[in-house]
């Protein structure tokens, strides 16, 4: 089973983010989709759980950053996406590998690619 969690603190966006997730056509039977509006929470509870971890990159507490470094320390293999509103990437931010960067706001049908070809990738993996 491949599962995904979300982690954003913004209750709209993360519900948004799993519809669209939830509609991809590589979204398949005995797939899941979990989501998180805290860090600390995803990180209790993950426990290399997730094949995909979609991570908002500016929350309370811990950011994306923060939650993906602690996420490699378990898991190398993980399929990681920040997505930001306002963070644009940073060199340090590409030493957890993430594979994608997706901006809030962007176009409906380039964040649809985007989660396309995250499914695409967590599965090849």
């Amino acid at each position: 089973m491949i599962k995904v969690a979300i982690v954003d603190d913004n209750e709209v966006f993360l519900q948004e983010m799993k519809r669209e997730v939830e509609s991809s056509g590589e979204f398949t039977e005995g797939m899941a989709c979990d989501t998180y509006a805290d860090g600390m929470e995803f990180l209790q509870t993950d426990n290399g759980a997730y094949q995909l971890v979609i991570l908002d990159m500016q929350m309370e507490g811990i950011g994306g950053y923060g939650i993906a470094e602690k996420l490699r320390e378990r898991d190398k293999f993980a399929v990681i996406a920040f997505v930001s509103g306002v963070v644009l990437p940073k060199p340090e931010h590409f030493r957890v590998q993430p594979y994608r960067y997706l901006i809030k706001g962007s176009d409906t049908d380039r964040m649809r690619r985007d989660i396309e070809e995250l499914l695409q990738e967590t599965k090849r993996r």
